[in-house]
């Protein structure tokens, strides 16, 4: 896959929410389903930090953290979302 050109603070970033980085997930994600968005790959990445980082602070995270290897409803879900 191609490489994807990146700003430097925004792949310093993506290196730490997105682990896939090191076997260059990012360029399989840009190329899948990034370039169809008509944004650039910054502002593509920016956006998907910005999520990550939302639900991280959020009580979903909590939700799947407390239920590692287990099952919860959708309705768990939607409500902790």
């Amino acid at each position: 896959m191609p490489i994807v050109d990146i700003d430097p603070e925004i792949n310093s970033e993506l290196t730490k929410i997105m682990p896939g980085v090191k076997s260059n997930l990012e360029r399989h994600e840009w190329t899948k389903h990034g370039t169809c968005n008509g944004r650039d790959a910054d502002a593509y990445y920016d956006i998907a930090i910005d999520l990550v980082k939302d639900v991280n602070a959020s009580d979903v995270r909590d939700l799947f953290a407390q239920n590692i290897g287990e099952t919860i409803t959708l309705f768990e879900a939607k409500k902790a979302f």
